[in-house]
């Protein structure tokens, strides 16, 4: 396959059937992208270029010439481990949807956690949630008190700094109580914890990932 422009084609010097087998090539060059595995001969800023020797089987990089002449930029690369990002929820043309990293955020190499690139890490988390304030307590009970205003039994108040319910009252107006019902006279040391089930999800803009159909 011809790869390498020639440039100076014709000249009233040349022989007729040299410059028209090297226009010929031209237009093969033009319209191969010079394509083939080494760099063309003749380079020109904005050239393009299809290498399609970049050391992997069925994958082309598309390359072009950067203004100063000097490097090549890889625009396209021809392989199925190139995926990219796209908002939309159907396949672009010649390419496929990748569903390998599916119901996950997009997330930045760095860190401790997302270390390493085309990879899934990390799970869903929550950070940041504490106890409530008083800490380690416990909660004492009354046995008895007096109650004022009560009108009947079953009806709660509070009385001692406690909040009791009556089981019967004499009359109303401040009588002592016969009886106030009570847990195992107060409950053991502890705090109140706040836990996650780790079903909450961040709101997401969602994108599809797509590769090379090839």
């Amino acid at each position: 396959m011809a790869q390498n422009y020639t440039i100076d084609v014709y000249d009233s010097a040349h022989t007729a059937a040299t410059d028209l087998q090297n226009i010929e090539n031209n237009f093969a060059v033009l319209k191969s992208n010079h394509s083939g595995a080494a760099t063309p001969s003749n380079t020109e800023a904005g050239m393009l270029w299809a290498d399609i020797d970049s050391g992997a089987s069925n994958e082309l990089v598309l390359k072009v010439r950067d203004d100063g002449d000097a490097t090549w930029f890889g625009l396209l690369h021809g392989d199925a481990t190139h995926i990219i990002l796209v908002y939309r929820n159907t396949a672009l043309d010649g390419w496929a949807i990748d569903s390998s990293a599916s119901d996950r955020a997009v997330a930045v190499k760095g860190g401790a956690t997302y270390t390493t690139g085309g990879a899934n890490a990390g799970s869903w988390t929550i950070s940041g949630l504490t106890n409530d304030a008083q800490g380690s307590h416990t909660h004492a009970m009354a046995t008895s008190g007096t109650l004022a205003n009560v009108q009947e039994t079953g009806q709660v108040c509070v009385t001692g700094g406690y909040l009791v319910a009556a089981t019967q009252i004499e009359a109303p107006g401040g009588d002592t109580l016969d009886k106030i019902t009570d847990d195992t006279d107060q409950e053991a040391n502890h705090t109140h914890t706040i836990s996650s089930d780790a079903t909450w999800r961040v709101s997401a803009a969602v994108f599809t990932m797509q590769y090379l159909d090839i």
